[in-house]
């Protein structure tokens, strides 16, 4: 069962980077639909969605 509490995603477009761009992530608990990588300019951004779910911003290894 999928827990449905907390925000959806947005379907707004945002600009696609390349995989070694991507610097952090954000994993919704229970929300897979709502995982969501970032990179380093948009940090202020994945701290944004991150609170918006309860959840924390990852880094990601280098």
């Amino acid at each position: 069962m999928v827990d449905e509490t907390g925000p959806r995603p947005t379907s707004g477009r945002r600009q696609r980077r390349r995989l070694d761009e991507l610097v952090c992530i954000v994993r919704p608990k229970g929300r897979p639909d709502a995982v969501r990588a970032f990179a380093a300019d948009e940090h202020d951004q994945a701290q944004q969605y991150a609170a918006s779910f309860g959840a924390e911003v990852e880094q990601l290894a280098e």
